[in-house]
């Protein structure tokens, strides 16, 4: 079976928002990379990863992945006792 370039290019956005990448993200490169080791603690938020490429955050504890609401802020806790929310769709520095 032959598909086309512009049926290509539909299949790897609809692949991208189904995962949950962000606007920009190279689909096949996140794809390739998605194997590897890709979670970095949080500056700030001891008790959580983000992953380099689909920016979800995670719990270190449980490894459970955290849904952000539909504005991508997450409630966390940060290493000083107080929730904060977390923007998930800008990059952070990682510890």
């Amino acid at each position: 079976m032959k598909i086309n370039k512009i049926e290509a290019d539909l299949s790897l956005q609809k692949l991208a928002v189904e995962l949950g990448l962000p606007e920009g993200v190279d689909v096949l490169d996140a794809l390739l990379n998605a194997r590897e080791d890709a979670w970095e603690t949080l500056t700030g938020f001891c008790r959580y990863e983000q992953h380099r490429y689909s920016r979800q955050v995670r719990n270190k504890g449980t490894r459970r992945v955290l849904r952000p609401n539909p504005k991508g802020f997450l409630k966390l806790k940060a290493d000083d006792g107080v929730y904060r929310y977390f923007n998930t769709r800008i990059r952070r520095d990682f510890a």
